[in-house]
């Protein structure tokens, strides 16, 4: 009579081998960061039951620590899997972060069965490059237990595979970052900010809805310039780049048109709306204390209002006609308003 388990190395084999191929399909179809990290931590839920699990990304002076979770757990035990993995990261490293970061996806909505109210067992696999740590693979749960040193050795090769995939998955966000961003202000640069504005339209018209943008121009950037210098007036751009993002809600998005400008786009919001909204940014500015150095910088902007659809807007580039025109109008009765 056969015995049964005879057939169980040979099926351990199979499901190793179909793990790191579906591990190298998901490298082949890069998403967000997040996305890549969720899914291939769903391939190591195959190997190994974790509530918690982390990869940890080492950088020169940054740790990124990303955390799946499997199912609801309390807030002290994710605390507790990002301090022990940034214990681990430091000792691997020589030395603490600068900067730490760390970002915490799901439990899935199907997660089921009763909230685990501690961790349990955490079980970490480094990953070498030349010699060096460069991340860290974490499970964690009370159904981690010891391993078998078979299924250690395969999550070490697991780690290393997984945390390549993932960092792809980063380094592909970060050049599409750049890609769309503004150097000096990292808000979004300004052909995707015409983008943005052209995708919105096209929304709306599906929907039978409106939106409106804001245009917003710093008043008298030269003066300052030319009074304090040119990095004074690039840290008055920056400074009103937070203004913005701090002053809108997430659901807006933010560009720099150009130069001194800067272009909003609020949806689901009336002509009215985007005035009070302008109108809270105005007196936001005008209340920011502002200084080059130790010297003060008096600071205020114009915003120009436009919505889509209404009367000669009927298009992107209507829409943004009719913006820039209320930011002159602004500007020419007397700046520091909006119009």
């Amino acid at each position: 009579m056969t015995d049964p388990r005879a057939d169980e190395p040979l099926d351990q084999k199979l499901l190793q081998a179909t793990l790191l191929s579906e591990i190298g399909r998901v490298a082949r179809n890069l998403g967000q960061p997040e996305e890549t990290f969720s899914s291939v931590m769903a391939l190591v839920g195959r190997v190994v039951d974790f509530n918690v699990g982390g990869m940890a990304f080492l950088e020169v002076d940054t740790l990124e620590i990303l955390l799946q979770l499997t199912r609801p757990v309390p807030p002290a035990v994710v605390e507790e899997v990002k301090a022990r993995l940034q214990e681990a990261a430091a000792r691997d490293h020589g030395s603490p972060f600068a900067t730490v970061r760390a970002r915490v996806v799901g439990p899935p909505p199907e997660a089921a069965g009763a909230e685990e109210t501690t961790l349990g067992a955490l079980a970490c696999f480094p990953v070498v490059t030349q010699q060096a740590v460069t991340g860290i693979l974490a499970l964690g749960g009370g159904s981690v237990g010891p391993l078998e040193p078979d299924t250690e050795r395969f999550l070490g090769t697991v780690a290393n595979l997984a945390h390549i995939v993932v960092e792809n998955s980063r380094l592909w966000e970060r050049v599409r970052n750049l890609s769309m961003r503004d150097s000096l202000t990292e808000l979004y640069n300004h052909r995707h900010s015409i983008d943005l504005v052209s995708n919105e339209v096209q929304r709306v018209g599906r929907y039978q809805e409106s939106f409106s943008i804001l245009m917003v121009d710093v008043d008298h950037l030269k003066d300052i310039n030319d009074r304090h210098g040119h990095p004074a007036g690039d840290a008055v751009l920056r400074e009103l780049a937070q203004i913005l993002k701090e002053t809108l809600r997430t659901v807006d998005s933010v560009g720099r048109y150009g130069g001194e400008e800067f272009i909003a786009v609020l949806p689901h919001t009336s002509y009215d709306e985007a005035r009070l909204t302008a109108e809270r940014l105005r007196q936001k500015v005008v209340a920011r204390a502002f200084r080059a150095g130790l010297a003060p910088v008096p600071v205020t902007v114009s915003v120009g209002v436009a919505t889509y659809p209404s009367d000669k807007v009927d298009s992107a580039n209507t829409l943004i006609r009719e913006a820039d025109l209320a930011l002159y109008r602004a500007k020419q009765g007397g700046r520091n308003r909006v119009a």
